[in-house]
């Protein structure tokens, strides 16, 4: 057979295909948008984290400051 050789394909056929590929192409899009608002999510639970480690920080280092004063009184 020729590679060459002209397709036929019912317009039902290919109105259907169209409309299927046009679906594929918004499930594409809707997955891009909620993958990108998942990374905006994580990026500020990151950031929100990261001042809750700085906070415990802080408070542990106060924490044994205090004990420090108080055994070497």
């Amino acid at each position: 057979m020729d590679s060459r050789a002209p397709v036929y394909v019912k317009i039902h056929d290919y109105e259907e295909v169209i409309q299927i590929l046009d679906n594929v192409k918004k499930k594409v899009k809707e997955a891009r948008d909620i993958l990108a608002k998942l990374n905006e999510l994580k990026a500020e639970e990151d950031k929100e984290l990261l001042a809750w480690n700085e906070n415990l920080d802080d408070i542990g280092s106060r924490v044994s400051q205090i004990d420090h004063n108080l055994l070497n009184q």
